[in-house]
């Protein structure tokens, strides 16, 4: 069994995930996030679905173009190829736990993402390292920007990293 804790020192997001042991492509994670902060910014998992529950506090997540607000037992399902988001939309901690089925290449990819973003003093990755990053995992996640800045400015970006 692998787990790993990311923490985004910027938002205080953060994130124990663990790859399941029973031989399924499946990760299983348990986040926290203070309240009033952001989560990650909208984005779409093309290859998985993630199942979650709110554990303690008030969910904000945006699905499609549909927003609400989830409290503690409130189950969430955020499909594949649906661009999704989520953050703290309450006064308390936020906690939640979740599971993505057909995960790939989640923990490093998450693990990229925390990474670029801790490494910069506002919490803002990089363009060109976000942008590499992004194309090494561009079959199974993506920002849900519009398609010319995935298809083209991206591509050029990540050639300058």
């Amino acid at each position: 069994m692998r787990e790993i804790t990311l923490v985004n020192r910027h938002t205080t997001e953060r994130l124990v995930l663990r790859a399941a042991d029973d031989g399924t492509d499946r990760v299983f994670l348990r986040g926290s996030l203070e309240p009033g902060r952001p989560g990650p910014p909208p984005h779409v998992h093309l290859r998985s679905d993630e199942r979650g529950r709110v554990l303690a506090g008030t969910a904000g997540v945006r699905v499609g173009r549909a927003t609400s607000t989830h409290g503690p037992g409130s189950t969430l399902l955020l499909p594949k190829g649906i661009p999704h988001a989520w953050w703290n939309a309450g006064d308390d901690l936020l906690e939640m736990e979740a599971e993505v089925d057909a995960a790939g290449a989640f923990i490093p990819f998450l693990a990229g993402i925390f990474e670029l973003a801790n490494a910069s003093p506002t919490g803002r990755p990089s363009l060109p390292r976000l942008a590499r990053l992004l194309r090494a995992h561009r079959h199974e996640y993506r920002l849900a920007v519009p398609a010319v800045v995935d298809r083209v400015l991206f591509p050029i970006l990540a050639r300058l990293a």
